[in-house]
């Protein structure tokens, strides 16, 4: 496989702390994740004047030899991988830019982690919530869906459709030699278990990590100006980022983050609307993987 590619992919699902594990992978010695995450190359491949409807514009890898230079650092290490959660839900087009692009991709190794589609759909409503770009109630947000997708609304408003996740896998699992599969609950009940078994996934030898906190934390804004400064560009935040280490523009934002979000809880009547859409597909998904999922559906 060349090494100017990846041999790991990190493909979703969105709100299920694939940030978090791909920050602690950086740690490994042998293992160079780029910093760049979400490149979304395998779904954008060759596409041009990509734009959406809603959302603030978000920028994509297209080209072949952009997305290579993202792997320049990374020659040398035994595994070589990105995280795009755009993956799984976009597993048609990006298993097939796969194909094409990468030498015997079957052997590249696939980590899918997924997260119970109620709560993931309600963390991603939260997210754009916190971004100040969903006005609607999360109920109202929902059945808004299908008009949203056909009016090509960014995917990030598809808080339902995300969470059908039964051909989403089993399309990865037909198609790769090597997927692993990890529960959002087993990670954050026993995140050191789960990190030592992605490393033995990946033929590594173990390490100890060090702690960080979560990547990505949602939720809704106390004050909603603190929200729009950490969101839209301005100098003073150019000027900080080219002078303030990653790890510590990180920790200050989760920082500021846990101090003006407040954390919300679904309403049960959003709940149980979800459980019906969702329950054919959760059970189908419990034989797929041979995993007891009926916690997502209490």
């Amino acid at each position: 496989m060349n090494n100017d590619l990846p041999n790991f992919l990190i493909v979703g699902t969105a709100k299920a702390a694939t940030t978090t594990i791909h920050e602690y992978l950086k740690q490994h010695p042998n293992v160079f994740m780029t910093d760049w995450k979400e490149p979304s190359f395998f779904k954008f491949k060759d596409k041009k004047n990509i734009s959406f409807t809603t959302g603030r514009p978000v920028k994509f890898v297209t080209e072949i030899k952009a997305y290579k230079a993202l792997f320049e650092d990374g020659r040398d290490r035994a595994i070589r991988g990105e995280s795009s959660t755009p993956y799984l839900y976009f597993y048609k087009e990006t298993i097939d830019n796969i194909r094409k692009t990468i030498p015997n991709h079957k052997d590249v190794k696939i980590l899918i982690i997924l997260r119970n589609p109620i709560e993931r759909a309600f963390s991603q409503y939260m997210m754009k919530v916190r971004d100040l770009v969903e006005d609607k109630s999360f109920l109202e947000a929902v059945k808004s869906e299908k008009t949203r997708m056909e009016q090509n609304a960014h995917f990030d408003f598809f808080y339902v459709d995300r969470g059908f996740y039964y051909n989403q896998v089993k399309a990865y699992l037909e198609e790769f030699n090597s997927v692993k599969i990890v529960l959002y609950d087993d990670f954050k009940k026993n995140p050191d278990r789960i990190l030592d078994e992605v490393v033995t996934f990946l033929d590594l030898d173990k390490i100890q990590f060090k702690k960080i906190g979560n990547q990505n934390i949602s939720g809704r804004p106390k004050v909603k100006l603190i929200s729009r400064l950490q969101k839209e560009d301005s100098f003073l935040k150019s000027f900080f980022k080219n002078i303030v280490p990653k790890k510590l523009r990180i920790e200050f934002t989760s920082f500021i983050q846990k101090k003006n979000l407040e954390k919300e809880n679904i309403d049960q009547e959003s709940k149980y609307y979800l459980q019906g859409l969702y329950l054919e597909n959760i059970k189908s998904l419990e034989k797929l993987i041979d995993r007891d999922l009926s916690k997502w559906l209490e």
